[in-house]
């Protein structure tokens, strides 16, 4: 899918820039840049889109965005109406600031060829998380030799770890870049505001001034998924938050966000999680 190429502002000789993000919500245009991306959500929920992934992040969790990997963490409607307010702590590296030779040492090829295999993005799990979080927590505060220590202690632990899954099917490199107001920027806010009620081809379309069949080949080119498998599973993300947040019946879940067929949605929503609403919910409860 194409995104906006989104520039890190940073020092000239800074190897790692520290972004700490205390805002109503995330910001919710599908962008991209060439610096890898490590994040601890500290305060929020949502769905993050990253690539060809979809699916749900919330307090605690820490992800890695790829270079050049669209993405967006993209916040649960309550966040846009609420003054509850988002924290996040992200760390954003560029290997190449360091020159080639500097990872042709031997102490840094473990970490170099992590590198190189980071493009998909990852969920980070498990007491790598947790060690992850405490780093990220500390390394606002850092400067200089501490700061640059923190910053590789932090590619060590995810060089190490096998507490990892991998986001997206394609590398960041393989999606092209586009201008701000793209097409699928256009798409992706339009389908995440209007889920809930049923969207036609020809509506969604319409929006980005493509014929319905055009408009097909545009989406899947760029995503590797059918616009209809694209909504439902932004539903299915919902659905989640839903079953885990709210003791709403099931049938009243899948009517919320967009399903209209109780059917359909636990089918779905089975072949989209390897279990049914119901054990998911009892899962979260445990």
């Amino acid at each position: 899918m194409k995104s906006i190429s989104f520039h890190i502002p940073k020092p000239q000789k800074e190897a790692f820039r520290v972004q700490v993000d205390q805002l109503p919500y995330f910001f919710d245009r599908l962008h991209q840049h060439n610096e890898l991306q490590i994040t601890l959500i500290e305060r929020g929920s949502g769905t993050l889109v990253a690539g060809d992934y979809i699916g749900r992040f919330g307090a605690g969790d820490v992800f890695v965005i790829g270079k050049q990997l669209p993405h967006v963490f993209r916040c649960d409607d309550t966040f846009y109406h609420t003054q509850e307010g988002v924290l996040g702590i992200s760390v954003f590296f560029d290997e190449s600031y360091a020159g080639d030779t500097f990872w042709e040492n031997e102490e840094l090829l473990l970490a170099r060829d992590w590198l190189v295999e980071s493009g998909q993005g990852y969920r980070i799990t498990g007491a790598t998380a947790a060690k992850l979080g405490q780093c990220l927590r500390g390394i606002p505060s850092e400067s200089g030799l501490q700061k640059l220590i923190g910053g590789f202690k932090i590619l060590w632990l995810l060089s190490e770890s096998t507490e990892i899954s991998r986001l997206s099917i394609r590398e960041g490199e393989r999606f092209p870049k586009e201008v701000p107001g793209s097409r699928m920027d256009k798409i992706m806010s339009f389908t995440f505001s209007e889920m809930h009620r049923p969207v036609s081809i020809e509506e969604v379309a319409a929006l980005v001034s493509l014929t319905p069949s055009a408009f097909c080949r545009y989406f899947k080119q760029r995503t590797r998924k059918t616009y209809l498998a694209f909504i439902n599973e932004i539903r299915i993300s919902q659905a989640c938050r839903l079953l885990v947040t709210t003791d709403l019946p099931i049938s009243e879940v899948c009517f919320r966000v967009g399903f209209h067929n109780l059917s359909h949605f636990n089918q779905y929503f089975k072949k989209t999680k390897a279990c049914t609403p119901s054990v998911y919910r009892q899962l979260y409860e445990q």
